[in-house]
This record gives structure tokens, C-alpha cells and sequence, in this order.
């Protein structure tokens, strides 16, 4: 009978924490995509920045300060494009992010009447 008992509470305890531990898994993937990123933005804007002196230290003329300044649109064009493809990538990793935390919400709570942002769902 004690057996039964404490088996019970076990099955009932793994499936209490299940969903607790599917969150966390989906959160540290979310963190380890963040960072990802974060390092990689980091690389490639200090990259940019890191030519951006080197060509500065070799102007020499005001020729080369010319073509230098005039390799700024292209930089500014560059950079904008970059983040416009950071701001891409960082949506969808949120995005994913949020899906699978409402897949879990709904594999946890199946006929909730609430969603996970808190909000009531609308009556069909």
C-alpha cells in the first residue's frame, strides 16, 4: 500500500513539474540563441568598425581623405542593411521563443479559457 502511495505521488509529481521543466528547456534554447547572436552582431559590427580605422590611418592626401569620406554612404548603407537583417533574425528567435511557450500552454492547460499573454479567448 505504501508503494502504491508513493508511487502515486510520483507519477503525480513528474506530471505536475513536466511542463515547469519543458519551460526551462525552451527558455535556456531561447538564452543560447540570444547570445548566438549577440556575439556574432558583436563580431561583425567590430569588424566594420576595426576597417573603418584601418583605412583612416592610411590616408595620407587629401585624395585619400576624398575617397575616404566618400566610402561613408556606402558604411552607413552597409550598416543599415545589418541591422535591418539583426532586427529580422532577433524577431523570429522571439518569435519562436513565444510559439513554443504557447504549444507548451496549451499541451498544459487544454481548455483554458485564458492564453498565455493573459488574455480570454474569444467564444467561437
Amino acid at each position: 500500500m505504501q508503494d502504491d502511495l508513493g508511487s502515486a505521488f510520483t507519477q503525480q509529481a513528474n506530471k505536475m513539474y513536466e511542463p515547469l521543466q519543458k519551460m526551462q528547456s525552451i527558455w535556456v534554447n531561447s538564452f543560447q540563441a540570444v547570445a548566438a547572436f549577440q556575439m556574432q552582431a558583436m563580431e561583425d559590427y567590430s569588424k566594420l568598425g576595426l576597417a573603418q580605422v584601418k583605412t583612416a590611418i592610411e590616408i595620407k592626401d587629401p585624395q585619400d581623405y576624398q575617397a575616404y569620406s566618400n566610402s561613408q554612404g556606402e558604411l552607413i548603407q552597409t550598416i543599415n542593411e545589418k541591422v535591418i537583417e539583426d532586427n529580422k533574425q532577433l524577431t523570429q528567435i522571439a518569435q519562436s521563443f513565444l510559439g513554443e511557450l504557447e504549444n507548451l500552454w496549451k499541451e498544459a492547460v487544454p481548455n483554458s479559457e485564458i492564453s498565455p499573454s493573459g488574455s480570454k479567448k474569444k467564444a467561437a
